[in-house]
């Protein structure tokens, strides 16, 4: 399996990650990352997930993809872009959140649409209490 992982620090908005296209992402010599990678990513990130989509024409493949916990901006964001259309809010948090993935990914919109749907289970919100005083 091929991955894609290559990221920097966007100069334009703070904690976002923007993806590089260079000649190796380009041909897709990416591989999956190593636990080595991951725990830093985990250390970097406070929680990292990894996904994995089936596609319904090829069942006996499935792809995986990489992202770390959301952050409140992330899902601020996503919230205003989901009154546009739907499943903007998970683009949103995906395209902010994302580590890495295989090419599969940005070719294949039904993998895609299936890791869409998962989106939600990567946000973690603790139990609260209301009291009306």
């Amino acid at each position: 399996m091929k991955w894609i992982s290559q990221f920097s620090r966007s100069t334009t908005t703070s904690n976002q990650y923007t993806h590089i296209m260079s000649k190796e992402t380009a041909t897709n010599k990416w591989e999956k990352p190593s636990q080595e990678k991951i725990n830093a990513w985990k250390k970097e990130h406070e929680g990292v997930f990894k996904l994995k989509v089936s596609d319904p024409a090829q069942p006996q493949s499935s792809f995986e993809a990489y992202m770390r916990k959301p952050k409140i901006e992330d899902i601020q964001r996503a919230i205003a872009s989901e009154r546009k259309k739907a499943f903007t809010s998970s683009r949103s948090i995906w395209e902010n959140c994302k580590l890495a993935w295989d090419p599969e990914f940005e070719r294949n919109e039904t993998i895609l649409l299936g890791l869409y749907t998962k989106i939600d289970e990567v946000i973690e919100i603790p139990d609260a209490t209301v009291e009306k005083l």
